[in-house]
């Protein structure tokens, strides 16, 4: 998948997500958002935020992840304590 692809799935993520459930669908907020600086934490697509702003669910579009960023993806995720879901 090229960069326009992945975009316009996650795009559609968010339209799914805007058409089922809107007031979740305000929480979320796209990867241009997060802090390029952040070390040694992956930059997921988007995430939901709670009411009190904290990240709640990390949204990711695997695409054609091969198994080892799936994992390591995973052990981020996990060692942060969020939840996520990967499409």
């Amino acid at each position: 998948f090229g960069q326009d692809t992945h975009d316009l799935h996650v795009s559609e993520l968010y339209l799914r997500l805007l058409r089922c459930d809107p007031g979740l669908a305000e929480r979320w907020v796209g990867e241009e958002s997060f802090r390029a600086d952040r070390q040694g934490e992956k930059r997921p697509d988007a995430m939901l935020l709670s009411l009190t702003g904290e990240p709640e669910w990390i949204i990711e579009f695997a695409g054609a992840y091969d198994a080892e960023h799936v994992r390591s993806f995973h052990a981020d995720s996990a060692a942060r304590g969020l939840p996520y879901g990967m499409w």
